[in-house]
């Protein structure tokens, strides 16, 4: 038995003893109260408290809908996920950008580009064998892999050079689809290896 068990059987013996204290405490009530202080007092007093008790109820429906449209909305976004790395396939290292959905709706991959604070953008629109076209649409859980062409890891670095004052933490990658663009920071370990 798993903790999923445990805690649904906790629920219900706590769900059971409640109900049968309930029971008790109203055949307890019912049989010490006469007819006339029922009626003139205990029946307002109920009245009014189920009044607050539906008026609870409604605000928590409320509540509770507004959570699950939210929710769902955001289970239903476009969600990608964008990076820039190093990749082989047995001979020397190239660079590329990977895309993958994670999010429920299609995402239509538009454009990459590599850019830092206050510099002009590089346009990664000329790639290798093997890459994926552009644009792509990705349904949920597919990926997308775009090879830079051989030079590419130099044009990174003089752009760096040029435009960034060789300072490699404010280079960025933004990839855009039809309805967001996503910006990622390069990982350390990337900035490492695209420094030697």
């Amino acid at each position: 038995m798993d903790n999923k068990h445990y805690f649904a059987a906790g629920i219900a013996i706590v769900s059971i003893f409640a109900l049968f204290l309930s029971f008790a405490f109203g055949l307890s009530f019912g049989a010490s109260t006469d007819s006339s202080t029922f009626v003139d007092y205990w029946l307002p007093v109920l009245s009014m408290a189920g009044g607050w008790v539906s008026g609870i109820g409604a605000f928590a429906a409320v509540g509770v809908s507004l959570w699950l449209a939210r929710r769902q909305a955001l289970d239903e976004a476009e969600n990608i996920d964008a990076s820039i790395m190093w990749g082989t396939t047995g001979g020397p290292p190239f660079l590329m950008v990977s895309v993958i959905n994670k999010g429920r709706r299609p995402a239509n991959i538009r454009s990459a580009v590599i850019y830092g604070d206050g510099a002009p953008m590089i346009y990664l629109n000329k790639f290798d064998a093997g890459s994926s076209p552009m644009p792509t649409f990705l349904n949920y859980g597919e990926s997308a892999a775009y090879i830079l062409l051989p030079s590419g890891a130099d044009q990174i670095r003089g752009y760096v050079k040029d435009h960034l004052s060789d300072d490699y933490s404010k280079l960025r990658l933004v990839v855009s689809t039809i309805f967001k663009s996503y910006t990622t920071k390069p990982s350390k370990n990337f900035i490492d290896s695209l420094r030697k």
